[in-house]
């Protein structure tokens, strides 16, 4: 602001909380992303459910009404089938994703027609 030909500025003392109010804003923004972040799924888990829901239609389109177990690439999927007892011609497909470690991913209940009348 100009006064009579002189030019007044803002004291250090107003800059200083100024860039103080500004961290304040950056660490309560960084503190909150850093939350969201940990709640969501992580990218193992996310991989993990896509690969799991190709598996089960793979699966299903093919017929394969077995109990059994799958490798793929890092993930391991454990598949088991029981009759409906209610409902004759269905079954409930239950997969479970796990990694490597033996820690449980995700898991997959579906409930199937079976065609052949077995």
């Amino acid at each position: 602001m100009v006064r009579g030909g002189k030019l007044s500025g803002s004291s250090i003392i107003e800059t200083i909380v100024a860039v103080l109010i500004l961290l304040l804003s950056f660490a309560a923004g960084i503190s909150l992303y850093s939350q969201v972040m940990l709640s969501t799924y992580s990218d193992v888990k996310l991989r993990a459910s896509l690969e799991q829901g190709f598996v089960a239609d793979s699966l299903i389109s093919a017929g394969v009404f077995e109990d059994q177990v799958l490798q793929r690439g890092e993930l391991h999927f454990e598949l088991g089938y029981k009759p409906v007892e209610r409902y004759p011609g269905l079954l409930l497909m239950q997969l479970q994703c796990y990694d490597l470690s033996g820690t449980k991913l995700s898991e997959l209940r579906r409930m199937i027609r079976r065609d052949d009348g077995q």
